[in-house]
């Protein structure tokens, strides 16, 4: 796990999916896709929770997306908001498992909890 803090942007993948937001190469639908067979996985949930993340306003340091939410459809945000929501949740998400085996998942879901859109 490529973590170094319980926020939404404290992880690889959450850097990975802000960096194809700003090279525009990011496609929801293909989310959508690898996340419909079953829980999570760790990178599936941190993917949603950045999203969430940025929808609710939040931003990396030094990082501009203007209009991120008029990229993605009501439906979109809805689906990302469920998603965060089942994140969060005993056996709905590797990434849950995870954070429970680090003694710091009560911070995680406090803060997850707080960028849901």
């Amino acid at each position: 796990m490529g973590t170094w803090g319980v926020g939404a942007f404290d992880n690889d993948t959450a850097s990975e999916l802000v960096s194809e937001l700003q090279r525009g190469v990011f496609r929801m639908q293909q989310l959508k896709f690898e996340c419909a067979n079953g829980p999570l996985t760790a990178q599936q949930a941190e993917r949603v929770i950045a999203l969430g993340a940025l929808l609710a306003g939040e931003r990396p340091e030094g990082v501009n997306l203007e209009g991120i939410d008029k990229q993605l459809s009501f439906r979109d945000r809805r689906w990302i908001a469920k998603n965060m929501k089942s994140a969060i949740m005993p056996g709905q998400s590797e990434l849950y498992a995870l954070w429970e085996d680090t003694g710091e998942l009560e911070q995680w879901i406090e803060e997850t909890t707080r960028v849901i859109p």
